[in-house]
């Protein structure tokens, strides 16, 4: 098996569309204007289509309904439209998801939410990047993963399989199958359509080991950084997934996730929400709705944050705005009481005539001896516990 078979049958299945690479084109040139960005935007429909919506929607908060495209675009800006072709054209592609285990709408949903964090995490540490490459980086990061799936078929959950089994990343068990991974794969691809080269590099190395990015100075390392913590966190969260079940939580600093968690956690979720809305990726999550508090006793703080940051986005992100007003209605809450918490604060919340529901951690602890942070089944034991 080559890598430029597989580049080249991918080319062939999903060749970038021409309003694409005109438009990369355009933005080349600093005097291009908003005229004729949209006499090429107006080529494709489902674009238009998109992007109309997403400049009537309440984010922007536009008083009439716009329907010029030239006006949009203004709005909008440059960039924004470029991201916004290029995700639309990339997910209604017409790339089939042969897989048990992986399909098109959490392959999608994982790469907007690691872009989400890839951003936030580049305004934290005051990184001087461009959003705009950032958010491509992310949002392509897998797709030499998508090309393999499309390319061996069903054949590549033996690779998913394999690194459930071991606990090993799957880009570990492509290179030991086949002699070279999603990331060379994603790499050339990029080439082949033409994507700045600061793009490709950082889609090539994006699981590299993040110890090695201990003090990114240059614009390429900072953008990796970012990406790679990024993409972490968005497996960790469960936030869709592309056939990655192992998780290194010691790559992740205690510093990172409380700057992720307490910081900037609600930009996350708005940003994921509103992009897999876009996309038309959004699902529904049953959620208990009764009245209770809940109490979880827990023992390591960077386990408890990551739980905290597992939950938060999960509730927010996947849940309805009926599911969000049922909750609202019955004072659902939930809240993380950690060791340092006395049993005078826990009285104080009995004295306001609240449920208190004590969950302790060491409950899941017992079953996951190994801290296995599978996301959907944390989320399936807490609502278990809720309901005792």
């Amino acid at each position: 098996m080559r890598v430029e078979r597989i580049v080249e049958q991918i080319d062939e299945l999903i060749p970038m569309p021409y309003v694409i690479t005109k438009l990369m084109e355009l933005l080349n040139n600093p005097e291009i204007s908003a005229n004729e960005i949209a006499s090429v935007i107006s080529l494709d429909e489902a674009i238009s289509t998109k992007l109309l919506k997403v400049v009537n929607s309440a984010y922007f908060g536009v008083k009439n309904p716009i329907s010029n495209i030239q006006r949009a675009i203004v709005i909008l800006g440059f960039q924004n439209v470029k991201n916004l072709a290029i995700g639309v054209s990339l997910v209604s592609s017409g790339i089939d998801f042969p897989s048990k285990h992986i399909n098109r709408i959490d392959f999608w949903k994982h790469q907007l939410a690691t872009a989400a964090f890839a951003q936030q995490l580049m305004q934290i540490h005051g990184f001087k990047l461009s959003i705009d490459e950032v958010f491509l980086a992310s949002f392509l990061h897998d797709i030499g993963k998508l090309a393999l799936i499309h390319f061996l078929g069903g054949q590549y959950d033996t690779v998913i399989q394999m690194s459930k089994e071991q606990n090993e990343p799957s880009f570990r068990i492509e290179r030991n199958l086949y002699s070279f991974d999603h990331q060379k794969v994603g790499h050339e691809l990029c080439k082949k359509w033409n994507f700045p080269k600061i793009i490709s590099e950082a889609i090539s190395r994006h699981h590299k080991p993040l110890a090695l990015y201990a003090n990114p100075v240059s614009i390429q390392d900072r953008l990796e950084f970012s990406m790679i913590t990024a993409n972490i966190l968005a497996n960790i969260c469960g936030l869709g997934t592309s056939g990655n079940f192992a998780i290194n939580l010691e790559s992740l600093s205690l510093d990172i996730i409380d700057k992720i968690a307490i910081q900037t956690l609600d930009n996350v979720s708005k940003i994921y929400y509103d992009t897999v809305k876009l996309f038309d990726l959004q699902s529904t999550l049953i959620l208990p709705t009764h009245n209770t508090f809940v109490l979880i006793s827990l023992l390591d703080k960077k386990f408890s944050k990551i739980i905290e940051m597992i939950l938060k986005m999960n509730l927010f992100n996947t849940i309805t705005e009926a599911d969000i007003a049922k909750l609202q209605n019955r004072n659902f809450r939930l809240l993380f009481i950690h060791d340092d918490i006395t049993q005078n604060k826990i009285k104080s919340f009995t004295d306001q005539n609240i449920n208190l529901k004590p969950i302790p951690i060491n409950r899941w602890k017992d079953k996951n001896p190994e801290q296995n942070l599978n996301p959907p089944k944390l989320i399936q034991w807490l609502y278990a516990e809720i309901s005792r």
